[in-house]
């Protein structure tokens, strides 16, 4: 897929040495890994970016020894590439983005053990096995991923008095719950996602937000663009959205996962968290 972006060739202002170039990446895996990647492109310069689909199985089974989860089989699938093309649209340093079909690529970050390097295992924010496997020195991958990395306009007409936006789905019951409904968080909210799963939201959590009734991850990812804060689930896009806006939100955790180690959160940067 060839990228639009606005011609900048006649501002006065525009530097042809500042453009970005024309290297050639590739990343497969689960969506989240693909948006921590970009900030790595980003900061390598840009270029044309080639994404793996249904690569999760075979690395799964050559890692684990154990075929993939049902939920995993297809992924990524062509409606997580055209969710991906349609989030990098804006990137001037995304030139192109394309189907891997084997070709020979400057950076694969798909070069990385994830089960049996321990270092990468018990020391390492999943995010930081990029810069490893694209040998960026420590301090400055942690400088990469303290930074926004996406720009997504802003969804316009943000209701008065509005901050922040739910979204995701498989809402479990929380006792914080009580505590945000006291302080009339509802007041202040808006939930962005199917009836569905804003039916699902309401009966878990009892909270009373507006519903904007949106489902593709490029729409919901302009309403975090436009809010202060997102507070979401694991499930789906919204979370490594915020991240690559550096946008404050709070996850739901899961019992598997410490913090620390996460992908879905970035401790160093302390404006986002579990609940």
């Amino acid at each position: 897929m060839k990228l639009e972006h606005p011609d900048h060739t006649s501002n006065p202002l525009f530097s042809p040495e500042h453009a970005y170039g024309d290297k050639t990446f590739k990343i497969s895996g689960k969506p989240i890994e693909v948006i921590q990647s970009l900030a790595y492109i980003k900061a390598l310069g840009g270029g044309h970016l080639y994404i793996g689909l249904k690569l999760i199985p075979p690395k799964i089974l050559y890692y684990q020894g154990q075929p993939a989860t049902p939920e995993w089989t297809d992924r990524l699938s062509q409606e997580d590439y055209d969710v991906i093309c349609s989030l990098v649209q804006n990137q001037k340093w995304i030139k192109s983005v394309n189907v891997w079909a084997g070709e020979l690529v400057d950076h694969d970050m798909d070069k990385i053990d994830y089960t049996t390097d321990m270092d990468n295992r018990f020391n390492m924010h999943p995010m930081d096995r990029f810069g490893k496997a694209l040998k960026i020195h420590w301090t400055q991958w942690q400088r990469i991923r303290m930074q926004s990395w996406l720009d997504i306009p802003a969804m316009p007409g943000r209701p008065m008095g509005k901050g922040i936006v739910f979204a995701g789905s498989g809402w479990e019951p929380r006792d914080v719950y009580q505590s945000w409904i006291k302080q009339n968080i509802g007041a202040v909210s808006v939930f962005v996602g199917s009836k569905q799963d804003y039916a699902d939201f309401k009966a878990v959590t009892k909270i009373q937000a507006s519903h904007i009734e949106a489902e593709h991850p490029a729409e919901i990812a302009q309403w975090i663009s436009g809010m202060n804060q997102l507070i979401t689930t694991p499930n789906g896009w919204a979370v490594g959205i915020a991240q690559a806006l550096n946008k404050p939100f709070m996850v739901q955790s899961t019992p598997e996962l410490q913090q620390w180690n996460s992908p879905y959160t970035l401790p160093e940067r302390g404006n986002n968290g579990v609940f």
